[in-house]
């Protein structure tokens, strides 16, 4: 077994109350984050110590950088295409009746596509679900427990071939592609 030797350092003297959402854009060379508590979208510039700050209208979980420069936020009441430089924010698509409220985190398909869900905080079920600007909403797993990550039980699941291909793709995007 070949041993690495890493070494972390600190970026910057910034606080987050809540961050989420880590993502690095090669094309723009940003890091990307959210923070959740302070309804805000950071990112920092390849030699910046501190972050840029966009104010958000609500509480974003989840940010994907989009082709075109832009972001798709996830915010309260949907998904949203925010340009960071410019400030603006602009409603891509309000959330299905099933998801059951603001979703948490979000990650693109190799397609371009979203994944995105409810995050099971109490004794109601989460949720994983998929977004295609052509297709709109699909529910990929109506229950799983947590999008931040995989799930070993939904990863599994052998009733559903086309939802362990969205699973897979997603697992994917998340370990080779630097969450973009």
């Amino acid at each position: 077994m070949r041993v690495i030797d890493v070494t972390v350092d600190r970026v910057g003297k910034f606080v987050l109350g809540w961050g989420e959402s880590v993502v690095w854009d090669d094309a723009r060379q940003r890091l990307y984050f959210v923070d959740c508590a302070g309804q805000t979208i950071h990112w920092l510039d390849e030699s910046e110590d501190e972050p840029a700050v966009l104010r958000s209208p609500s509480m974003p979980t989840g940010l994907v950088p989009a082709d075109d420069g832009r972001l798709v936020v996830v915010l309260e009441d949907g998904l949203y295409v925010v340009d960071p430089d410019g400030g603006s924010f602009e409603l891509l698509a309000q959330y299905p009746d099933g998801l059951g409220g603001r979703a948490n985190d979000a990650c693109a398909d190799l397609d371009g596509n979203l994944i995105t869900g409810r995050l099971n905080m109490g004794p109601a079920e989460g949720s994983a679900w998929w977004y295609s600007r052509t297709e709109g909403w699909r529910l990929l797993d109506p229950d799983i427990s947590n999008t931040n990550g995989s799930s070993r039980r939904a990863a599994r699941r052998d009733d559903d071939p086309d939802h362990r291909r969205h699973l897979g793709r997603l697992l994917r995007v998340r370990l080779l592609a630097g969450w973009r």
